[in-house]
């Protein structure tokens, strides 16, 4: 079986990474990106047994006013990941007073965005699996976001660091219950 699955969160909350993490984990080859005028999108094509599981993400930051690429990216999905960003545990408030209040409306932003996209595409997590991640957890554990998370999925939030390889195991586990999922559901009359 073929299984796409769209990567999916707020710019610079470690997307690329974590499919770079997982290309590596699973020996797969290295991600490959294509880049438009209006966006850079990274692909990690992963085989497993007679099919493969393909991550799909948006890296860096991109004119999501200007552009269909949102559409593309949440249609005909099997399943979506959606990353947050750890604010950091630490700060110096007196030089950055509102960047965490800044980072957290930020990301709120972009999840807004995405889940409207969703629920207009059908592939809101009532239709397909999302798998929730709070990354950039070796910087701290928490954001305001995981507020908007539905609270069925809150023991569900995978906690990860994709730079320090934490959490990359788990979540490849997930993966593989999406893809096992749609197999079943794929045999069924």
């Amino acid at each position: 079986m073929q299984t796409r699955i769209a990567v999916c969160g707020a710019p610079v909350v470690g997307k690329t990474t974590l499919v770079s993490q997982l290309a590596r984990r699973t020996k797969s080859d290295w991600p490959i990106a294509k880049s438009t005028e209006l966006e850079v999108i990274v692909r990690a094509i992963i085989p497993e047994g007679k099919g493969n599981t393909t991550l799909i993400t948006l890296a860096g930051s991109f004119f999501y006013h200007q552009s269909t690429v949102l559409d593309w990216l949440l249609k005909d999905i099997h399943g979506v990941i959606y990353v947050i960003g750890a604010l950091p545990s630490t700060r110096d408030t007196d030089a950055y007073p509102d960047a965490e209040q800044q980072e957290g409306a930020r990301q709120a932003l972009f999840w807004d965005l995405y889940t409207r996209h969703a629920a207009r595409l059908r592939s809101s997590w009532s239709s397909i699996p999302w798998i929730f991640v709070l990354n950039k957890i070796d910087r701290g554990t928490t954001n305001p976001l995981l507020r908007h998370i539905p609270v069925q999925f809150h023991d569900q939030i995978l906690p990860c660091s994709a730079t320090q390889s934490l959490g990359i195991d788990q979540l490849w586990t997930r993966i593989r219950v999406i893809s096992r999922w749609w197999e079943t559901r794929k045999k069924m009359p």
